[in-house]
């Protein structure tokens, strides 16, 4: 009996550590001050979660810009990011704060680009910030954007 019991625990064991692992091997991090984890794979899908700067997510899927994800704090909660909003860098520390990330990532980063996208933005000379404060300023509520995207009769946001 005895033998048969330890038996059991080894393999339970077992497959938990092969599970865990699994599951911190896609473990990815939000890189950008904070963004919605939608309900499907596009802009236009319904808010399910804010998630901020430096939370993680376990990578469940890659849909082309996007990939499903489920939060750590709340791993039964399954949707979808925009692939340019994780890293797969770990994070330290809070998006106010310099951190070990390269001060380049995080500048682009608090203004949702990404490395490529970053260079266009710099190559273009001129550079205004109080313009880009202003527009990420502006709140709309979710109901005035879902009757938007009925009204305009748009679709994924691609």
């Amino acid at each position: 009996m005895k033998k048969s019991t330890i038996i059991c625990l080894l393999m339970f064991f077992a497959v938990f550590g092969i599970l865990t692992a699994e599951k911190s091997s896609k473990k990815m991090y939000v890189n950008i001050k904070e963004t919605w984890i939608k309900s499907d794979a596009g802009f236009f899908a319904k808010n399910v979660m804010m998630v901020r700067y430096g939370e993680q997510v376990y990578l469940l899927e890659e849909k082309g810009k996007w990939m499903k994800v489920s939060p750590v704090s709340n791993p039964d909660l399954v949707g979808w990011l925009p692939t340019a909003n994780l890293t797969r860098k770990k994070i330290v520390g809070s998006f106010d704060k310099k951190t070990s990330a390269e001060a380049k990532e995080l500048a682009l980063a608090g203004k949702g680009l990404t490395e490529g996208s970053g260079s266009e933005f710099s190559a273009s000379g001129k550079k205004n910030y109080e313009a880009v404060d202003s527009v990420e300023a502006i709140k709309i509520s979710q109901n005035d954007l879902q009757l938007f995207i009925k009204e305009g009769l748009l679709k994924d946001g691609e």
